[in-house]
């Protein structure tokens, strides 16, 4: 969440420039393929607008504040089922951003993303019968997928790297005419062929972070709800006391307090260590410095705080030697 929130004021989330502004003109021959390309920009321009609004959506549902960091709002116990309400809002368009991104990329490549396609059509489907496949959320999932398919580029409009392999076909053959309207043509269809081959790789770039982006939004949605899962598992645990009340059961109580505080002080401890050695794979040119003395070593010790020390360093603290 805190890395949503950086880069939603720091504006880092993905920008998605305006497909085509200006693409050479002039060919005869290839002014099929220059009008096919306009109208697929349009297209896609206008897609980019509508993933632009569910993507903000998104991030304002994902940037929500979780219960206990809403100074001033009474803890209930019904925080998970309020959330859940959000948390399948938020999953309709997360779905449904994931769609676009396909859709995107399937006009710029030419390759069909068939997994996205089948869990939206499977969606879709489960959406019209919410009662028999229990589903959340159904009007907005039915609302969000048709404006997906109405928005989507059609199989007619092509790729841009079909309209890419037209135009090398077509620059083949006008090199093979001698011509002078040929070799005319030709200059103005190699200007259209570099300047969609510039065009595909700047527009691929964006559809893979975009892709990379809607994996973290999915990342941050899943962390959200396990937390209210623990929550709530919290709240069902707790409930006032209504036994005898006498000093013999103060005093089971906080004995059972005090060996919960050591079980948590362990784990604690226990996770620290593992964060030091996930820390240690990531950062190799780091392992094995004894905080000490700060050299390498080979053999050494590593205590449950995470602190790293050489055998020299660990035996001299050990005996109590300065």
């Amino acid at each position: 969440m805190k890395r949503i929130a950086q880069k939603a004021n720091t504006q880092e989330f993905v920008q998605i420039p305006n497909f085509l502004s200006n693409p050479p003109k002039g060919g005869l021959e290839s002014r099929r393929i220059m009008e096919q390309l306009d109208t697929l920009a349009e297209a896609l321009d206008g897609q980019a607008s509508q993933l632009d609004e569910w993507r903000e959506k998104t991030i304002e549902f994902l940037l929500l504040p979780l219960v206990d960091e809403d100074e001033g709002v009474e803890i209930t116990g019904d925080e998970y089922e309020d959330s859940t309400k959000t948390q399948d809002e938020v999953e309709v368009y997360i779905q449904a951003v994931r769609a676009l991104v396909a859709d995107r990329h399937d006009a710029l490549t030419g390759q069909r993303n068939d997994l996205v396609h089948r869990d939206v059509k499977s969606a879709l489907e489960h959406a019209k019968q919410p009662e028999k496949y229990n589903v959340a959320c159904p009007e907005k999932t039915i609302e969000l997928l048709s404006i997906r398919n109405a928005i989507k580029p059609t199989q007619d409009m092509g790729s841009v790297r079909g309209l890419i392999s037209e135009l090398r076909g077509l620059a083949t053959s006008l090199r093979t005419n001698g011509s002078s309207r040929a070799h005319n043509e030709l200059s103005i269809v190699e200007a259209q062929l570099n300047t969609l081959q510039k065009l595909l790789v700047e527009q691929t770039k964006i559809s893979t972070a975009l892709e990379k982006e809607t994996e973290e939004f999915t990342g941050v949605m899943n962390t959200r709800l396990e937390y209210y899962k623990n929550l709530q598992q919290v709240s069902d645990m707790v409930a006032p006391y209504e036994g005898p009340n006498n000093e013999t059961i103060i005093e089971r109580i906080l004995t059972e307090e005090e060996k919960l505080k050591q079980k948590i002080a362990s784990a604690k401890s226990k996770h620290r260590y593992l964060l030091h050695l996930k820390m240690e794979n990531a950062n190799p040119q780091d392992q094995r410095i004894c905080v000490i003395c700060r050299d390498s070593f080979e053999i050494g010790a590593l205590t449950v705080c995470g602190h790293q020390y050489c055998k020299e360093c660990i035996k001299l603290w050990w005996s109590g030697k300065p």
